[in-house]
């Protein structure tokens, strides 16, 4: 069965169901990669330095259309990588993500929870071509052409963020921080202003998504932005444990 049928793009892409996964290691390994999205920091907690889970992004596992679905994904790699300046496997995807997204260093790629990451990653781009980004991945808007008010984005987070994240931006509980030094840093995706806008017009508030107008989530954007948050190290050394032969 496909989850997402790339010959329409617009067709309803399908729940995660752990009823339906294959039998055996392989199902194991996709259901312990849905745990390491919904619960990162708490199952990696050596690997991930913010307050941030792979799913504070990626909104209910990465299957919701507009939250940055996983759907289509693994069939989209290895890619051109124009930050990395090379082609990219979808491993160093995901290490990007532990590098920014969540301020920390990345599992080994041969290591249990990379290969669990990315065989859930795989069965739920089951059935989509390669070379294809689905519709459902995207989060561009046009952008207003106005330059964005900080001042204006402030107010509405007040009436329409803050009970989640807080008004100091710190999140609490499911929902993450927004700023400050428990959240991303300053090279995640979600640093830049186009893509924050994007998700939060299709996403935020969580309990009534695109109630916002794209002025409005450029606002709320802006906002958020403004704020420090931790610098991404740049020249820090990643290490991976040494294998033996025979593992491969």
């Amino acid at each position: 069965m496909c989850l997402y049928l790339a010959a329409c793009s617009s067709a309803p892409q399908t729940l995660y169901d752990a009823s339906s996964l294959p039998a055996g290691a392989l199902g194991r390994e996709i259901r312990y990669g849905r745990e390491l999205v919904m619960n990162t920091r708490a199952l990696l907690p050596h690997d991930v330095r913010s307050r941030m889970d792979c799913a504070a992004c990626h909104i209910d596992g990465g299957t919701q259309a507009h939250g940055l679905s996983f759907v289509g994904t693994y069939a989209s790699f290895p890619q051109w990588n124009a930050r990395a300046h090379r082609v990219i496997a979808l491993q160093d995807r995901i290490a990007e993500c532990f590098l920014y997204s969540m301020n920390g260093k990345p599992p080994a790629y041969s290591s249990r929870e990379m290969v669990a990451i990315v065989a859930y990653i795989a069965w739920l781009s089951r059935g989509t071509p390669t070379l294809l980004k689905p519709q459902a991945q995207s989060l561009g808007i046009p952008l207003p052409s106005a330059t964005p008010s900080i001042a204006e984005g402030r107010v509405l987070y007040g009436q329409r963020c803050s009970a989640c994240h807080g008004a100091n931006g710190a999140g609490g509980g499911p929902f993450p921080p927004l700023w400050g030094a428990a959240s991303f840093n300053a090279g995640a995706g979600m640093a830049h202003l186009d893509r924050m806008t994007g998700f939060i017009y299709y996403n935020m508030p969580q309990n009534a998504p695109r109630t916002l107008a794209p002025r409005e989530a450029y606002d709320v954007a802006a906002f958020v932005l403004s704020h420090a948050r931790p610098r991404f190290e740049r020249n820090a050394r990643i290490v991976s444990p040494a294998q033996a032969a025979g593992y491969f």
